[in-house]
Parts: structure tokens; sequence; C-alpha cells
């Protein structure tokens, strides 16, 4: 007598249960830091740059894993050290020299994406300028305003910057997205096209 084998759909169910169960659970960077954490380590920082200095921070790119989807995104170390920001195509500038505009004086200014509903829709909520300007930032803007600004470096003796990531998109919908924030940048500090931090 041939006994019929026992269905293994209970088991395969058991089994894709724990493995869920016991996956780690991937979660955005969330800063367990105050916000006068990260606003000490801007002073810190200002407090050993050269004289006459600016030091200008890339938020970490966006990166792709397959056509429209994207990986979890993970926010560059540095960036999210003196900042405590969390969101893609941002850039900060750094003065260690007092900067003048019609709201008086300020030694940092912030530029972030604006709070898009449908990009929300996909990606979760966004905290926009007005999250930003909740942050201890002496300046907050849009992105938008980095892009369209005439931004003159020359006046300061030193440009401080990190290397470039090699693996920024350039968003065709979004022409403020990281890509675009880093072209002006170099384009604004005459960067070379053909640069080889290597040696330097």
């Amino acid at each position: 007598m041939i006994s019929k084998p026992k269905s293994t759909l209970p088991i395969a169910s058991f089994v894709l249960l724990m493995f869920l169960i016991s996956s780690p659970i991937v979660k955005a960077q969330k800063s367990e830091l105050s916000l006068d954490f990260h606003k000490n380590r801007r002073a810190e920082l200002r407090q050993k740059m050269p004289n006459n200095s600016v030091a200008v921070f890339f938020s970490a790119p966006v990166r792709n894993r397959a056509n429209d989807v994207d990986f979890i995104f993970h926010q560059d170390p540095n960036f999210f050290y003196l900042t405590g920001w969390n969101e893609p195509h941002a850039v900060l500038l750094v003065f260690n020299v007092p900067q003048q505009d019609d709201n008086g004086v300020y030694y940092e200014k912030l530029y972030v994406r604006e709070r898009d509903a449908r990009n929300e829709m996909w990606n979760g909520r966004q905290s926009g300028v007005e999250g930003a300007a909740k942050m201890g930032f002496d300046r907050v803007a849009s992105k938008n305003e980095f892009v369209q600004t005439e931004l003159n470096f020359d006046r300061f003796d030193r440009v401080l910057l990190f290397d470039f990531e090699n693996d920024v998109r350039d968003e065709k919908n979004d022409s403020s997205d990281l890509y675009d924030l880093q072209q002006h940048f170099k384009a604004a500090i005459n960067y070379p096209e053909h640069f080889d931090a290597d040696r330097y």
C-alpha cells in the first residue's frame, strides 16, 4: 500500500514566516543625537578651518537597484555628522568668516529639496525647507536656489571639499538634483574636468 505524501504547504509557510520574523528590519537613519550636537560639530569645524575659507559638503547620492527601484537611502556619514539631515539632494556650506544677507550675519547655509506630494507618495514623507529650518541652521534654502544663484567662491582663499562620488545619476525630471548641484558647484570653482584626487 502506497501512502499519499502529506502536503508541504504548511511547512513551507512556516519556514517563510520564520525567515521573515528573523530577518533584520532595515530602517532609515535616525539621529539619536540632539540638534545641538550637530550644531556644535559645525562650530568646531569652523574653528579648525583656514582663514577666509568655505567648506562644501554634499549629501549622498540615491543609488539605483534596478530600473525604477532604488536602494534604501543612506546618508553620507560626514554630512549626517554635521547636519543630522537624512534626505538626498542637499548641500551644506560652512563659512569660517561671517556672511551677510538681508537678515543679518550667518556662518552656515543648508540647501535642501522642497516637499513634493507625488514623490512622497512613493518614497515617504519629506521634511523640506520648513523641516530643515527647525534644525538650528543659520540659513536654510531650497536646492533650486543653489542652482539658480551665481556662486562667487573667488572671494574665499580656500574652498574645502571631499572628492565627488562617481555614481551620481542625473535625474532628467529634476533640474536641481544632486548631479545638478555638483555640476553647478564645479562650474563655480572651475573644477577640472579630469581631476585626479589621488594625485593631490
